[in-house]
């Protein structure tokens, strides 16, 4: 409901705001024969992550609520939590497969910053240093949005003594 009108309006608005930045940056004088229309694959690229996100990010709060009946998805008043799960963990049987995966992660996008981003500076890949700047773009969204779903509770909590200090502890 939200995605389609605003993927369609930013790239409705993409093409006079790149048009009024080119001609503000870029004069005549400095010899630039470029035009400032994105290219077909950059088209495609902002289109998949426009829709792709909001897609993937709506997948667990389904899931959450089609794993319950109707009646305590939609019930705002009661809570949410059912009962109280202790896990006693064997150490010689845990699963690694997550701590690889993120390592290989890790690994990879070090070696794209440390190798790759000095190696397209020195060749003057345009491209792929605009790439690997996306990527460590798009890393540095995932670890602010991380950072903040840590650190929401304690924000709360801070801003509701900061901004309603007025008011009687029963009514924060």
């Amino acid at each position: 409901m939200f995605v389609l009108p605003s993927v369609i309006a930013g790239f409705a608005l993409s093409f006079p705001t790149l048009r009024e930045v080119y001609a503000l940056l870029f004069t005549k004088d400095m010899g630039l024969d470029y035009t400032p229309v994105p290219s077909t694959f950059a088209i495609f690229q902002a289109l998949l992550i426009g829709i792709l996100i909001p897609i993937i990010s709506s997948i667990v709060p389904i899931q959450a609520a089609l794993a319950k009946n109707l009646n305590d998805s939609l019930d705002l008043n009661r809570s949410k939590s059912q009962a109280i799960n202790i896990q006693i963990l064997d150490p010689n049987k845990t699963d690694m497969g997550s701590y690889i995966v993120f390592g290989l992660v890790g690994v990879i996008y070090g070696l794209g910053i440390y190798y790759f981003l000095p190696l397209a500076m020195l060749s003057f890949n345009f491209a792929l240093i605009l790439q690997i700047f996306f990527a460590i773009l798009i890393a540095m969204l995932y670890g602010l949005s991380l950072l903040a779903f840590n650190l929401q509770r304690f924000m709360e909590i801070f801003l509701t003594y900061l901004l309603l200090f007025w008011e009687k502890s029963s009514m924060r």
